[in-house]
């Protein structure tokens, strides 16, 4: 058998991006872990709505640059250089916006002395972070995994290797934000450095003109970023608001470990994102082939891995972190159910924004945000930290099914028959999984993986079924004499 050579390429930079998006959060996870273990609860919150808040501030203030010029190198890579410097330029500004903006509202949450040092510290790596946005996107474009891994393992090694003496002698809050802000340092002079060798010859000099037309397109795209860290970081800013530090210290600590189950198809849709805009672009039927595909084999391989985190929910809690953490275990049962949602919504809303579509994803964000909001607001003051886990799986699943409504109006859709008898099968097999959950999972376990992988196998040859949206198919058309059928056997 012969592998295309693309299909390795594509696997090769979803590996090397996978270990490099694993630095940073294992890192996160191991520092916390320790910090958790001796300083306890509460100031593990206050740790967690640090690293949440700042994070927030600085994605927002990134305006989905890192989006936008990944997307416009991977159209155009002659013109790279001339982004860079002036995407970077623009982040450089906003930065010094967003740390201004940064300080004013800290005051409304009830932080330790030490908590608004480590606040204030870890303030200041939004100048470094916004940068690295930008630049990760490009190199992730010009297929630089390799050297993105090896600065990422740099400063993940920084992080603990820092960090864990600084716990230990009692520093603290403020020890462990002040490593994270030196390694963030580290990483961008990496960055740095490999595109100053990588895009030879190469001017910082920004271009007014490549300037006016990134800030003509950066209102949608900073848009979807604002929106998509509000969907996805107020539930910590509410739970601190409306509830207290032990409260976002038990749910951090779970949805520390839902993060973690993100990295994978956060990174495999990384590397896919650079493939659909060409193909939107050149091939309309190879995009739907491509997208339709990654959806199916989402669902078809995250459904089994929620259901065993789900399984294995106590001990993973009890063995990562510790006994005082126990009622994180009942949040990451509730949270991992968004798993099932999150890669298949990815891959609809960069489909849509590949396709340049980034109105819809827009408004998908936006209703998905309200949603989440909404639900937090009516759910923390009664359930505590369950609320934010009820409100993220049900936000998750209301912004898939709203993604799909505009990827089924304009780019492809699904047989909604053959789609919904795929569903109620899985549906059975997941039913009877649950009624032997008290055998030993050494039979459980592999008995219904021997089962699940022909069914999906049968599924993907019998009932998966998709087609062009009209206007999709239209587009194309006009394009090439070749009806779009005949284009999707030439294709194949």
């Amino acid at each position: 058998m012969i592998v295309p050579p693309g299909l390795v390429r594509f696997f090769k930079n979803t590996i090397l991006l996978f270990a490099a998006r694993l630095m940073n959060p294992a890192a996160a996870v191991i520092v916390g872990l320790v910090f958790a273990k001796r300083d306890g609860v509460e100031p593990f919150g206050e740790f967690s709505f640090v690293l949440a808040y700042c994070f927030l501030f600085g994605v927002v203030f990134s305006l989905g640059l890192g989006t936008l010029i990944g997307r416009e190198a991977a159209k155009e890579p002659e013109k790279s250089a001339d982004y860079l410097a002036s995407a970077t330029f623009i982040s450089l500004v906003s930065a010094v916006a967003g740390g201004l903006c940064m300080f004013a509202p800290a005051g409304f949450f009830h932080l330790s002395g030490n908590a608004k040092w480590g606040l204030f510290i870890m303030g200041l790596s939004i100048f470094p972070s916004i940068v690295i946005f930008v630049w990760e996107a490009l190199l992730i474009t010009m297929e630089r995994n390799n050297q993105l891994l090896a600065y990422q393992g740099v400063e993940g090694l920084l992080k603990v290797s820092l960090s864990l003496p600084a716990i230990h002698f009692g520093y603290g809050i403020v020890g462990v934000t002040s490593v994270f802000l030196f390694a963030r340092l580290v990483c961008a002079a990496g960055y740095f450095g490999v595109l100053r060798s990588a895009l030879r010859p190469m001017s910082w000099k920004v271009n007014p003109e490549t300037v006016r037309k990134l800030l003509s397109l950066t209102p949608t795209f900073a848009s979807l970023h604002i929106l998509a860290v509000v969907f996805a970081k107020s539930d910590v800013v509410l739970l601190a608001l409306l509830s207290d530090f032990n409260a976002v210290g038990i749910y951090g600590a779970a949805y520390k470990l839902l993060e973690m189950t993100f990295i994978p198809p956060t990174c495999v849709v990384s590397v896919l994102f650079p493939i659909l805009s060409r193909h939107a672009k050149e091939n309309g039927a190879r995009f739907t082939e491509i997208s339709s595909l990654s959806v199916f084999y989402s669902v078809a391989v995250l459904l089994p891995v929620a259901a065993l985190l789900i399984y294995f929910a106590d001990f993973i809690v009890v063995t990562v972190y510790s006994k005082s953490f126990a009622g994180a275990a009942h949040a990451f049962r509730i949270l991992i159910i968004a798993l099932a949602f999150y890669m298949v919504d990815q891959v609809f809303a960069h489909s849509l924004v590949a396709s340049d579509l980034q109105g819809n994803n827009l408004r998908a964000l936006a209703i998905g945000t309200v949603i989440g909001v909404g639900l937090n607001a009516a759910l923390i003051p009664s359930l505590g930290y369950i609320g934010p886990c009820i409100s993220t799986v049900v936000s998750m699943g209301a912004l898939t099914m709203i993604h799909y409504y505009y990827v089924g109006r304009r780019l492809y859709r699904f047989n909604a028959m053959k789609t919904a008898l795929g569903a109620a099968v899985i549906g059975a097999l997941g039913f009877l999984a649950y009624l032997s959950r008290s055998a030993s999972p050494f039979i459980l376990i592999p008995t219904c993986l021997a089962v699940y992988v022909p069914v999906v196998l049968l599924i993907k040859a019998h009932l998966f079924e998709c087609s062009d949206a009209p206007e999709w198919a239209a587009a194309f058309v006009k394009a090439s004499p070749l009806p779009v059928e005949a284009s999707h056997e030439a294709i194949k």
